[in-house]
C-alpha cells in the first residue's frame, strides 16, 4: 500500500477461488471422522445431519457465502434435529 501497489483484485480473486461444494463436503466427511470413531452411531450422525442437508448443494459450483445462504433458506425448521 505504501507502494500505491495494492489491488485488491490480486486477493479477492484468491478469497473466490476456494473451491467447489463437492471438495469442502468430502474434507469435511474426512475431518469429522478423524475427529471421531467411524461406528454405526456416527454414521448415522453424518448420513442424517450432515450429508442430508450437504447432499442438497450443487457439488461442482464453487463455495460461497451465497451458496450457504441458500441452503439455510430451504431447510425446514423440523428437517434439523
Amino acid at each position: 500500500m505504501a507502494l500505491k501497489e495494492f489491488n485488491w483484485n490480486d486477493w479477492l480473486d484468491q478469497a473466490l477461488s476456494i473451491g467447489s461444494v463437492g471438495y469442502w463436503v468430502k474434507e469435511f466427511e474426512i475431518d469429522y471422522f478423524n475427529r471421531k470413531e467411524k461406528n454405526d452411531r456416527t454414521l448415522t450422525t453424518w448420513n442424517t445431519d450432515y450429508k442430508s442437508m450437504l447432499s442438497r448443494l450443487n457439488k461442482s459450483e464453487s463455495l460461497s457465502e451465497r451458496v450457504l445462504i441458500e441452503l439455510i433458506k430451504i431447510i425446514e425448521p423440523w428437517e434439523t434435529g
